[in-house]
């Protein structure tokens, strides 16, 4: 519960439950966006990422059957603490890209041209000279 409302708190990820292995993403996305973290964390970056380039998703809800085998690996000190450092770290860096990308879109605004009001424009045409039959 204390994940969920920190990686809300931080990336502003608002989700049920982050790290619910159970997701569809369009494999394009996967194509489009270079994957960073390796830990707890790979599901926020990956939502966070996924939101920040525009996509919506919606949450439904899934049953979770109990674990067959393997171990809950979660608890442990080392990876808590892998996953709060994982964490922060990231979170610097993407404010710091979003922060320079607004930046750049700001100076690329302000570099354009403004643009003049079009001109009206006058056709003025001649009108062909009468010729006098004498």
């Amino acid at each position: 519960m204390g994940w969920k409302i920190l990686v809300g708190m931080v990336f502003g990820v608002h989700v049920r439950d982050v790290d619910c292995a159970f997701k569809l993403y369009p494999a394009s996305f996967f194509r489009e966006y270079k994957l960073e973290t390796r830990g707890a964390t790979i599901n926020t970056e990956i939502l966070y990422k996924f939101v920040r380039a525009g996509y919506t998703y919606m949450q439904v809800g899934v049953r979770h059957l109990p674990r067959r085998g393997g171990r809950a690996t979660g608890a442990k000190p080392s990876v808590i603490m892998r996953a709060f450092r994982e964490l922060f770290v990231y979170a610097l860096k993407w404010h710091r890209e979003e922060k320079l990308l607004e930046k750049k879109v700001v100076r690329e605004k302000s570099r354009k041209p403004q643009a003049k009001p079009p001109l009206e424009r006058i056709v003025a045409r001649k009108e062909p000279e009468k010729t006098s039959k004498a």
